[in-house]
């Protein structure tokens, strides 16, 4: 995932929360998954500009690519 993708909120765990979201939204800013020196591994998330003009900052696995950016 990258800066320029239009991506839609998505997860079988919370069906409903989707709802609550725009339909789609831009990925302005993309957090990698990444190991620290102590070995935890911390999950990637990306900050999203959603169609209302709102917000957000969602982990990898809520968000799905609709289209990629060039």
């Amino acid at each position: 995932m990258k800066v320029g993708d239009l991506v839609k909120f998505h997860s079988s765990a919370f069906p409903n929360a989707s709802m609550g979201y725009p339909k789609c939204g831009v990925v302005v800013d993309v957090r990698e998954t990444a190991v620290d020196q102590c070995g935890r591994k911390t999950q990637g998330s990306v900050r999203v500009m959603w169609a209302n003009g709102n917000y957000s900052r969602e982990w990898l696995c809520y968000v799905e690519v609709i289209n990629e950016s060039r």
